[in-house]
């Protein structure tokens, strides 16, 4: 098998987090795409929860900072922001809704055409 090139299929967070990881091992990462990519970031057709926010938690932003150097910073810049995921976040379980007050668990608050742009 050759470390030549990689496919990657989809341009999901997912998708482009793996290929950020391959593009270390291989000489060429290809991603392939059905939606038309925007210049900007706003959401994509073929992504309903495109327009969500996604809360990343303290070991996602760990990661991403050192996969995506200053990822944090710059999604900041475009409207990220830091939140108290019991007080703030609303989590639907078994049981009903989660309780609510402050706690120590910080989400950063990101819209996912925002995480993939």
């Amino acid at each position: 098998m050759s470390r030549d090139h990689a496919v990657v299929v989809g341009c999901s967070f997912a998708g482009l987090g793996a290929a950020r990881m391959l593009s270390d091992l291989y000489t060429h990462v290809t991603v392939v795409e059905r939606d038309e990519l925007p210049e900007t970031w706003s959401p994509r057709r073929g992504v309903p929860q495109s327009p969500h926010v996604h809360g990343i938690p303290q070991l996602g932003r760990t990661l991403l900072a050192q996969i995506l150097p200053g990822f944090v910073d710059r999604a900041k810049q475009h409207g990220a922001v830091f939140f108290d995921q019991l007080r703030d976040g609303a989590l639907w379980g078994l049981y009903g809704w989660s309780a609510r007050g402050h706690s120590p668990a910080v989400g950063f608050g990101v819209r996912r055409a925002l995480l993939e742009h």
